[in-house]
């Protein structure tokens, strides 16, 4: 028998001396491939070789590997053992199992030992195949392996079938070319060249498209390997598609947020330019003087600051800032008034079809809101009609659950929906538009409004067979609310002797206020901020009677300015006047409890009624 023995050159000797009288044939020095293939015993110094060294040696030898160590830990016991050593041993001290060892193997345990090794060595590979096999499909993460020569799935895991929608017959053997399920085919390109090059690809921002055609985003990483001859790339994927939609989501009320500021600061700014110019048109109409020609420009000035002031609302409305106004209205007259624009907005090549009913009830709903329902349902049609069509808008009486409801419709004949798309319509940023046409908040914002107004809307679509959402409302028995009249005004001087401040830092509504004031017969003190007011107050000896400050000023706002004056004057009353609508005022503070308050723009019949119900406690 054959002892190979690889050791300093006095371990060698001593285990000569050991081993010879067994009956073996000792050869110290390097292990050759020759002298491996006919060695029953292998024994190797472990401090030399290590650990890598020995796992190779005993995958390339048939023969019982024992390895010697100087100072044997129990981690050097379960590394060699680990490595494929049937022993290890410490010389001197260990010699007695040495021998026994070596007997062992002098009557074939050596091969014996060797088989039952490598029996160990397929148990741990089919273990470790198992493992892998339960964490590749039980993993939250979607895998999948494709071969690097074609680009062909081998496998893929659950995670990835269920958030793509494919199934794994339609998966494996195909490229994800072939499956579409590249959004951009050059970016794939551009990671596979990476890939190839041996550059490390982790958590690249990726767009995948689902079976469904909706996008998904995935942050990937790739890793080459070999397998079964093959090379091989595995690719792990997390799919982010919803935390890109909250991100777009918080992205998108931040910016309907701001866009509101922006309404409100364009709205505060209008409304003080349409109280000045309402207001004088009041006053010349009101002047028995005026001449016919002059009262009826004076009447057209007026009925235009109206439509303004009413845009100004809608604007309020879009962006949320204007307070739920509902009325009792008949339906088809906010129909009817919106059809110019509709027509407008869908383009000559759509044919719009108005069939109201005229034996609709009525409803209780904010006319200002229904009017965007109609507005965003007739673009969301247009974008269906690419190449034109026909719009309907109906109206009809209806019964729901034994309930009386009003019925508008909104039908167009354009390319329709898939069920998939149609049960998803409603939810907010979704949308099948390409990222640079579409928001995803137009129909959202219509069943949000049709919610908000006591109401259902459900949508019946077909692929190529056109589109009708239909809106159900409850009706009314409550008498029609009276429409906001454009009437002429009579500005009416009342008599008043009081002592007004008045505090407006825009120059122009201060001037147009104070005009009015003076001539109902005020006294009337201006300042143009609230530092400037506290000065006046101040100096002035007699009473102040009341504070008529505008909200919303530079340096000090009113309501700040109303509690600095209060304790030199406690009997003074308090007219606040703003321009912005009620939540920015809310960010300069709350309006206390027994002060009043006039939006602007006013009218200045509207002014002079109003101080006076201030100023007499009304």
């Amino acid at each position: 028998m054959l002892a190979l023995i690889s050791t300093t050159d006095e371990t060698a000797r001593r285990l000569e001396a050991l081993l010879a009288p067994l009956g073996y044939s000792v050869v110290p020095g390097d292990l050759t491939t020759a002298e491996r293939d006919r060695a029953a015993l292998v024994i190797v110094d472990w401090d030399r070789l290590g650990c890598e060294g020995c796992r190779a040696l005993c995958a390339s030898t048939h023969a019982a590997v024992v390895v010697l160590s100087e100072d044997p830990t129990p981690a050097t016991l379960e590394a060699a053992f680990a490595a494929g050593a049937v022993d290890l041993l410490r010389l001197p001290g260990d010699e007695p199992r040495l021998i026994a060892r070596a007997r062992a193997v002098g009557h074939g345990a050596g091969r014996a030992a060797a088989d039952l090794r490598r029996r160990d060595d397929d148990e741990a590979l089919r273990t470790s195949e198992e493992r892998f096999f339960k964490i590749f499909h039980a993993s939250p993460a979607c895998i999948t392996i494709t071969r690097m020569s074609d680009d062909r799935f081998v496998d893929a895991n659950d995670r990835f079938l269920v958030a793509t929608g494919f199934s794994r017959e339609e998966v494996i053997g195909r490229t994800g070319v072939e499956l579409g399920l590249w959004q951009q085919p050059q970016v794939r390109s551009r990671l596979a060249a990476a890939i190839r090059a041996g550059e490390k690809v982790r958590d690249v921002a990726v767009r995948l498209v689902r079976k469904s055609g909706q996008p998904l985003d995935f942050l990937m990483s790739l890793e080459a390997f070999s397998a079964g001859g093959d090379e091989c790339v595995i690719a792990l994927g997390h799919d982010v598609t919803e935390r890109k939609q909250l991100e777009e989501l918080l992205r998108q009320s931040q910016k309907m947020d701001a866009i509101g500021r922006l309404a409100g600061g364009v709205a505060h700014d209008f409304n003080n330019l349409l109280t000045v110019i309402r207001g004088y048109a009041d006053m010349l109409i009101a002047q028995p003087a005026t001449e016919p020609m002059a009262r009826k420009a004076a009447l057209q000035i007026r009925r235009s600051s109206l439509r303004a002031a009413s845009l100004t609302g809608q604007l309020l409305a879009f962006t949320r800032r204007q307070p739920h106004q509902p009325r009792v209205i008949l339906l088809n007259k906010v129909v009817l008034s919106m059809g110019a624009l509709l027509r407008r907005i869908i383009g000559e090549d759509i044919e719009l079809e108005l069939r109201l009913s005229p034996e609709v009830g009525l409803v209780r709903v904010d006319p200002t809101q229904m009017e965007q329902v109609l507005l965003n349902l007739a673009i969301n049609a247009r974008d269906a009609m690419a190449n034109g069509g026909r719009l309907v808008v109906e109206t009809a009486n209806a019964v729901e659950a034994g309930e009386q409801r009003l019925r508008l419709t909104v039908r167009d004949s354009g390319h329709g929906m898939t069920e998939e798309t149609r049960l998803r319509v409603f939810e907010p940023f979704f949308t099948t538009k390409d990222v640079d046409k579409g928001t995803g908040l137009g129909l959202s914002i219509v069943y949000g409004v049709v919610v908000q107004n006591g109401g259902s809307i459900t949508v019946e679509s077909s692929p190529e067979t056109g589109t009708a959402f239909h809106i159900l409302l409850p009706r009314v028995a409550d008498a029609l609310d009276d429409e906001p009249a454009v009437r002429t005004p009579k500005v009416t001087p009342r008599a008043g002797q009081e002592t007004i401040l008045l505090v407006e830092d825009d120059e122009d509504v201060r001037d147009f206020v104070q005009l009015v004031l003076s001539r109902s017969g005020y006294r009337v003190l201006t300042a143009e901020d609230g530092v400037s007011a506290i000065e006046v107050a101040r100096a002035q000896a007699d009473d102040i009677h009341l504070l008529l400050s505008d909200v919303v000023m530079p340096h000090m706002n009113g309501i700040h300015l109303a509690s600095e004056i209060r304790p030199l004057r406690p009997t003074m009353k308090v007219l606040h006047m703003s321009g912005y609508p009620g939540d920015s005022i809310a960010r300069h503070g709350q309006v206390p409890l027994g002060d009043a308050f006039l939006q602007k723009p006013f009218s200045a019949s509207a002014l002079i009624e109003t101080v006076r119900a201030v100023l007499d406690g009304r």
